[in-house]
């Protein structure tokens, strides 16, 4: 594999997701050959990620009653007004 290097930084090698996409990048493309190094770059140890853990919160109305009575509010205020400005 040749790469690339334009400024000096900690680069990473990622891999182990086959349903994604593959990247583009200009590596792919011709280049200059006088842009291309010949030194060798080795592999750092492989680090392990540990998936996060999601804590579920609690909904805002647990029951579906208060849900409805609020929804049923907001529509008899709408259609108070409604009707408010039909008979102006």
């Amino acid at each position: 594999m040749l790469i690339r290097f334009i400024e000096p930084a900690d680069y990473y090698l990622v891999y182990g997701r086959a349903q994604e996409l593959a990247p583009s990048f200009d590596i792919l493309e011709d280049v200059l050959p006088a842009y291309w190094s010949e030194t060798p770059v080795g592999l750092g140890p492989e680090q392990v990620k540990e998936k996060m853990t999601i804590t579920p919160t609690k909904p805002l109305f647990e029951n579906k009653i208060w849900l409805w009575v609020v929804m049923g509010l907001i529509i008899l205020l709408l259609g108070w007004f409604s009707l408010k400005m039909m008979k102006e």
